[in-house]
């Protein structure tokens, strides 16, 4: 028996992700280690960012330590 149930899932290239980042203004907080995964609170950066989600209005990032990405998946559900 098939699930009919689907979940859309959103993906943003790596090419894109400075231009995102530019357009809500997080870019240069993150180049200057000003951002924080959401989840754990480490530092992220452009080598470690696991996810991008909106929060309140507000992009939130999180880093892709094994926890946090369990973490961001349990959220989209």
């Amino acid at each position: 028996m098939q699930s009919s149930y689907k979940k859309v899932l959103k993906a943003i290239h790596t090419y894109d992700l400075e231009d995102i980042l530019k357009k809500f203004n997080q870019y240069e907080d993150l180049i200057e280690g000003n951002l924080h995964c959401w989840i754990c609170n480490d530092v992220v950066t452009l080598q470690n960012i696991g996810s991008i989600k909106f929060i309140d209005s507000k992009l939130m990032l999180s880093c892709n330590k094994q926890v946090c990405y369990e973490q961001a998946v349990k959220e989209l559900k």
